[in-house]
């Protein structure tokens, strides 16, 4: 039988973690020891070489001497780990950019690194939609005034600061990867119209009836020329 020692924490917990993998074949046979690491209660810390990491408890390194998998989300994975692991065979790290983990020490003994790139694609189109209504809206400070008792309908209601309906503004998008196709999937049932720009993008656009890709320069341009207010937004 395989072990695996999981670093868990406050979001990536022990339940979240049987729940993924119960459908899983191979993890039916995985005896699985964890370690709740705290965070995010428990501070980022960083170091020459590694960051955002949450060191591992000392008796740790007693339960890796017999693990064959390291699963980790914001736990350290250092070379004082790797001494203690001979057995070990694979490392997972549930972030899309494993800073946390040592991976020359890895390089050197020879173990795969597996980690999840896509993961944050989803919170970040949303968190960026999200952002992008509020603060067209002003909803933020909105918010902060009601909370004073200030009621300033002067900044809402003079037209020339309103900002126009969503249905009649253009947004851009600087890149076309994964987290602005879904950003522009969030976006379509507001019928605004949508255009990108990406140099190195090649595949097939997700709103075909609005805009269109230039096979010279590459850039994502409006099928029809329109004098909206065109916004942009970064991803």
């Amino acid at each position: 039988m395989y072990k695996a020692l999981v670093f868990a924490d406050r979001f990536f917990t022990p339940a979240v973690f049987e729940q993924a993998t119960s459908q899983v074949p191979f993890w039916e046979g995985v005896q699985r020891v964890y370690y709740d690491l705290g965070w995010p209660e428990v501070p980022f810390c960083y170091g020459e070489r590694l960051r955002e990491y949450v060191p591992y408890p000392q008796e740790a390194l007693k339960e890796v001497e017999e693990a064959e998998i390291l699963v980790t989300q914001m736990g350290l994975v250092d070379e004082h780990l790797l001494q203690h692991a001979p057995r070990l065979q694979a490392v997972g790290c549930l972030r899309s950019g494993p800073v946390n983990v040592d991976h020359e020490a890895l390089e050197r003994r020879g173990i795969p690194l597996f980690f999840a790139p896509e993961r944050s694609v989803e919170a970040v189109a949303e968190f960026t939609v999200g952002l992008f209504i509020a603060a067209r809206r002003g909803i933020v400070r909105a918010c902060r005034e009601a909370f004073l008792g200030i009621w300033s309908q002067s900044s809402y209601f003079d037209y020339a600061l309103a900002p126009l309906p969503l249905s009649q503004v253009t947004v851009g998008l600087i890149g076309f990867g994964k987290i602005a196709r879904r950003v522009a999937q969030l976006l379509g049932p507001f019928f605004l119209v949508l255009f990108a720009f990406a140099r190195w993008c090649r595949t097939t656009l997700l709103c075909p009836r609005r805009i269109w890709r230039c096979t010279e320069c590459g850039r994502f341009r409006l099928k029809n020329s329109c004098k909206r207010r065109t916004l942009f937004l970064s991803t």
